[in-house]
């Protein structure tokens, strides 16, 4: 059996626990192809919305989400932005759209920022489902 089995996915993402989010984040970001150096760091699609949303919105409710978009290349962002497009709920798409368009206006960002602070929760419970969702390629890659 691998790092992760599926039933052992079912109890990270059921309930929704940031705790568990970053248990999967990390296997994922030990993997051997990862590479920080790729657009998408090498991983499939799933894996990368997964893995760079993390990033987005921990930097974010840490630091600021300009910080973010200051440190993120625009090529990886607008990589994201295109995935999330299909996978995300529509409010998430357009805070992270506006983001990626007004993070050279960091006072802009206070909404942003507080809109994430808010939505913490929600955040978890959609990374929950979309890894169940995708759990049988989670299970590949982290197997």
């Amino acid at each position: 059996m691998g790092m992760f089995s599926e039933s052992h996915i079912d109890r990270l993402t059921s309930p929704s626990d940031l705790a568990s989010l970053i248990e999967l984040h990390g296997a994922i970001l030990s993997l051997s192809d990862f590479d920080t150096n790729q657009l998408t760091y090498g991983l499939p699609d799933i894996a990368f919305v997964f893995v760079e949303t993390v990033v987005w919105l921990s930097q974010s409710v840490r630091s600021g989400s300009w910080t973010y978009f200051e440190s993120t290349p625009e090529a990886r962002v607008n990589a994201l932005l295109r995935l999330l497009e299909v996978v995300a709920p529509k409010e998430l798409v357009e805070q992270y759209r506006f983001g990626a368009t007004h993070w050279v206006e960091p006072g802009q960002l206070a909404v942003l920022d507080r809109w994430i602070a808010n939505s913490e929760r929600d955040f978890d419970a959609w990374l929950c489902d979309f890894i169940r969702g995708n759990k049988r390629e989670f299970r590949i890659l982290i197997a």
